[in-house]
């Protein structure tokens, strides 16, 4: 009988002992394998523990409110079932079941209790094998109050599930390396969606340390605005970036009394040297124990180039309506000045008909006789007037007077024709009549310090835009031409330089040259030439949109070209191209 006692004891000890090792290998064989890879070990451990014929296993997602199935495990007394290739499988679980597992860990399953055969029973075909006998069990993971995981095993005909408190302690460690994976996973999870949002955000965002100021991390919408690589930009001072009108001044995100700062607008200088208007928001925020200011910003110079853009075209537009007035008002005066120099022309030489006539008659009735005191007084005054030299003076001076009037009235055409709103679609324009506006509005612009000289194609038909538009891209190349001429004939007493616009056609396409004997454009720069308020003049002479405004309005609203050729100290030429309108 002692002999027997001992034999059973052995016996347990020594199922304890697997059991143990059961718990030990665990605990080692999930290191560094994949997620379902971890399932297969817990589902086998579990099968082994309990001495089943198979068992499975499932994890539990709350957020989901449901079960997958992620692993069965069978002994070699049969093959698994086909569909084990298709795990996980997924279905949902109520609340009320869940509620169940979390009561109990282990409990016996019957055709009407919660077991994982009958919450798959509708997946065929049934991941579980099939044809068994013996008793089944519902077991489930439980940590901290809440559920991980759900499993079943399978007993073999008249077996008795034993050592449950080992099977307790497994179901435990299996819940707590569960729990544990889904934290690593929702911590990757998490990663993956914060680097989704860090990358794919259309804002620029920069961590900046506060006490070093250097820039600790960026993504890469701020390097594309920075214009530089981010392995360029990490670790150097934020103040070597963000600008202030101050050049003193290291200007970096600053927090005021501790409160965040919010929609700020700032300069920043990329890697080229091009300035960019920034809207910017600064926030504290602690990262892995270190304070740390979180910058955000977007890149508003395009919204910025458009705002001073409309509120040039705004002052454009009343200058125009008071210029389109004023011409309107002058035109009157202007014409009936014009029309009675003209009358006062034309009667006085009919005086001087009628004068010569008096005198030739005066003449001829002084002769052989002495001189009557009436023409002798006449001579006398016609000798005090010096009347020959105001008969010849006279004439040229109404015609002169005539001839400036004239310009005025072409003048005042000019600018109601310059002037004129543009009426928001576009429509047929003459190239010449345009060119012919422009160079006499801007004729202050060029008249001390060039010649100007026209080359225009007689067979050129009309182009299709907006008047207002065209005129202001033409005055704008015209005004830089002779800004250009300028500066290459400074200190030269005298001297003018040439500005030459030449219109030809080339197949559909209108072509407008306009070539100048400036100081020309370095090779360094030329590229840039169109960038907004990029200039080389000096402060208060350019405001480095006339260029960038002429490349929007040719190339963007009337699909045409724009090109530039010029060397340093040889001039420069710009080349219009603009489709013509269909004949």
């Amino acid at each position: 009988m002692q002999h027997e006692v001992g034999i059973h004891a052995r016996n347990v000890l020594e199922k304890r002992n697997a059991a143990f090792r059961v718990l030990y290998n665990t605990v080692f064989e999930v290191e560094g394998v994949s997620e379902q890879e971890v399932f297969r070990i817990l589902c086998r451990n579990l099968r082994k523990l309990a001495q089943a014929q198979w068992a499975g296993l499932a994890s539990y997602r709350p957020g989901a409110q449901q079960l997958d199935l992620r692993a069965v495990d069978c002994d070699s007394s049969f093959p698994p079932p086909s569909s084990m290739a298709l795990l996980p499988v997924s279905v949902p679980i109520e609340t009320d079941m869940v509620e169940v597992y979390r009561y109990k860990q282990v409990r016996a399953c019957s055709p009407n209790n919660i077991c994982l055969t009958n919450i798959f029973r509708e997946i065929q075909p049934s991941p579980f094998p099939s044809h068994v006998s013996g008793k089944r069990y519902s077991l489930s993971c439980v940590r901290e109050h809440e559920l991980v995981a759900v499993g079943v095993i399978q007993l073999q005909g008249d077996q008795r599930l034993r050592m449950k408190d080992m099977l307790d302690t497994y179901l435990n460690l299996a819940g707590m390396i569960i729990q544990r994976m889904n934290a690593v996973n929702a911590l990757r999870e998490s990663e993956a969606r914060a680097r989704v949002l860090w990358e794919n955000a259309r804002a620029g965002i920069v961590l900046v340390d506060p006490v070093t100021k250097r820039i600790e991390e960026l993504n890469e919408i701020a390097a594309q605005i920075m214009r530089a690589p981010r392995k360029h930009i990490l670790g150097r001072q934020c103040y070597e970036f963000f600008y202030s009108d101050d050049p003193n001044k290291r200007v970096c995100p600053v927090m005021d009394k501790g409160r965040a700062i919010e929609n700020i607008e700032q300069d920043l200088i990329d890697a080229y040297g091009t300035r960019h208007t920034l809207l910017k928001t600064v926030t504290k925020v602690k990262l892995n124990g270190r304070a740390m200011l979180l910058e955000t910003f977007l890149d508003i110079t395009q919204h910025k180039m458009l705002e001073t853009q409309l509120r040039q075209a705004q002052k454009l537009e009343a200058i125009g309506q008071l210029a389109a007035g004023m011409a309107h008002e002058i035109n009157t005066p202007i014409q009936y000045v014009s029309d009675n120099l003209r009358f006062l022309h034309d009667a006085y030489l009919d005086i001087l008909k009628l004068q010569d006539k008096c005198i030739d008659v005066a003449v001829d009735l002084g002769k052989g006789a002495e001189e009557s005191e009436a023409l002798s007084a006449i001579r006398h005054i016609m000798d005090e007037l010096e009347w020959r030299e105001l008969k010849e003076e006279i004439p040229g001076a109404i015609a002169e007077a005539l001839n400036g009037t004239g310009q005025i009235a072409r003048i005042v055409r000019a600018m109601k024709a310059f002037a004129a709103p543009d009426v928001g679609f576009k429509q047929e324009v003459d190239l010449q009549q345009a060119i012919e506006n422009t160079l006499t509005v801007s004729h202050m612009e060029w008249k001390q310090v060039a010649d100007v000289t026209t080359d225009y194609a007689p067979e050129l038909m009309s182009v299709h835009c907006c008047p207002g538009e065209l005129n202001q891209v033409l005055l704008g190349l015209i005004v830089n031409a002779a800004h250009a001429v300028q500066e290459a004939v400074r200190g030269s007493e005298g001297e003018k330089g040439r500005i030459i616009i030449a219109t030809r056609r080339k197949g559909t396409w209108a072509e407008i040259e306009i070539s100048d004997t400036g100081v020309g454009i370095a090779p360094e720069i030329r590229e840039r030439i169109f960038e907004p308020f990029f200039t080389t003049k000096e402060v208060g002479k350019g405001t480095g949109q006339g260029l960038a405004m002429a490349y929007h309005v040719i190339c963007d609203n009337y699909g045409g070209t724009i090109e530039v050729d010029s060397e340093p100290g040889r001039g420069a030429v710009f080349t219009l191209r603009l489709p013509l309108l269909s004949e």
